[in-house]
């Protein structure tokens, strides 16, 4: 268990997580989530299923059975229309 302090950030506010929750969550830098209260003061962050939903566990997986992933031939929309050389 680790202990975060609650920071001001401009009009808002934010904690830092320390990286063992953010790899104990399985979570990923620039992952949306959810933010609610409950009546008692608890803060609950629910993952909202994006576009790398399961990506973490399919690349260990692949590496776990020694697969190669082909990533040269792995096109996406970003590829196609936001690079520019």
């Amino acid at each position: 268990m680790s202990t975060v302090m609650l920071k001001k950030w401009g009009n808002s506010a934010g904690f830092i997580m320390p990286s063992e929750a953010i790899k104990a969550a399985k979570a990923y830098i620039g992952e949306k989530f959810e933010l609610s209260t409950k009546d008692n003061g608890i803060i609950v962050l629910k993952p909202l299923n994006g576009s790398r939903s399961g990506w973490l566990e399919a690349i260990n997986n692949a590496h776990d059975q020694d697969v190669d992933l082909d990533l040269q031939n792995a096109v996406n929309e970003f590829d196609d229309n936001e690079w520019t050389w």
